[in-house]
């Protein structure tokens, strides 16, 4: 029965030191007001209003952790030192248990040499009671040699800066709408120019309706990739190039861009999935069903010259309505 003891104690002051702890968690006050168990001191940030709602996005511990004291019990959830105060307590807390756990195993091993009879028993005891005193310095040890060096190491304060992801579409959409500026590329070393295009094929007075056109589809930028003009992901775009060539409805007279995607809808480019007021359809339900014959195709198309030469030929066959920017344009 006695070598049963110091399990039974072990188990006994576990049970105790963590009690308290499995009754910390957090609830969420939203819009709606505040759930039954979360009070918010009137002296925070996240107090409830004179008509006890409180804002949204709140948080606060059902029960406080032991040394809290720094911890506003009102903090956003969106609070970046929230969780590296937390993470500090945290480590505070497993030294602190390490202590006790420490102390616990001494007074074991005390025991364990007092009441053995045989050599072998007290001997097991002081090892014990000696490891625990090594365990305890190694953990203040750990501590104190990362404070020494640089205190820093042991802030867990996370500082995330805001990301912001700035999509413009104004020019783009203007062009559509009809209320772009219709105007040629006025940098002679542009590859959409008037004299680059007139080398490339185009006569006047096409050379310039199509440095018009370049202009207003892709600012001349020979890797531009349509806004509108993409698929459900959101980001696989099929207009491409300085004259945003639709792959996705011209892809069979495009050998570099045939049988790439798959479509779901009556027309080309299958169904609309986002159209605002403006009536621009944003997003088409589209997908693609070889990337890397997608990227084969971008890396062609890109290309200024078959660019340039598959605009040259479309507006030969089909005219200018095919570019959406020519609403802007108006040109025949």
């Amino acid at each position: 029965m006695r070598k049963y003891i110091p399990y039974i104690l072990i188990l006994i002051i576990l049970v105790g030191m963590f009690s308290p702890l499995t009754l910390v968690h957090a609830v969420t006050c939203d819009d709606n007001g505040l759930p039954a168990g979360c009070t918010i001191p009137t002296n925070t940030t996240c107090a409830p209003d004179d008509n006890g709602v409180a804002p949204p996005g709140c948080y606060q511990l059902l029960a406080p952790l032991p040394g809290m004291t720094d911890f506003d019990p009102g903090t956003k959830v969106g609070d970046n030192g929230a969780l590296g105060r937390y993470l500090n307590l945290i480590i505070k807390l497993v030294i602190g248990i390490s202590a006790a756990l420490a102390v616990v195993m001494i007074v074991i091993g005390g025991i364990e040499y007092m009441t053995s009879e045989l050599i072998s028993g007290k001997e097991s005891g002081k090892e014990r009671m000696t490891q625990a005193v090594l365990g305890l310095l190694i953990a203040l040890g750990a501590y104190a040699l990362l404070f020494t060096i640089n205190p820093d190491l042991l802030s867990t304060r996370l500082n995330i800066s805001d990301a912001t992801v700035k999509v413009d579409l104004e020019e783009e959409i203007k062009g559509l709408l009809g209320q772009g500026k219709c105007e040629p590329v006025t940098n002679a070393s542009n590859p959409c120019s008037p004299t680059n295009l007139i080398a490339a094929g185009f006569v006047e007075p096409r050379a310039t309706q199509a440095s018009s056109i370049c202009n207003g589809e892709s600012g001349g930028e020979t890797n531009s990739a349509s806004k509108t003009d993409v698929c459900s992901d959101g980001r696989t775009s099929f207009s491409l190039g300085l004259f945003q060539i639709n792959v996705l409805a011209n892809g069979n007279a495009i050998p570099a861009c045939s049988n790439i995607f798959q479509t779901n809808g009556s027309g080309p480019q299958g169904n609309c999935l986002d159209r605002p007021a403006d009536g621009i359809c944003r997003k088409w339900d589209c997908s693609v069903k070889d990337t890397t014959k997608y990227q084969s195709c971008v890396n062609f198309i890109t290309n200024t010259a078959n660019n340039i030469s598959f605009a040259k030929n479309l507006q030969a066959s089909r005219g200018w309505g095919q570019w959406g920017f020519n609403r802007s344009c108006r040109f025949p």
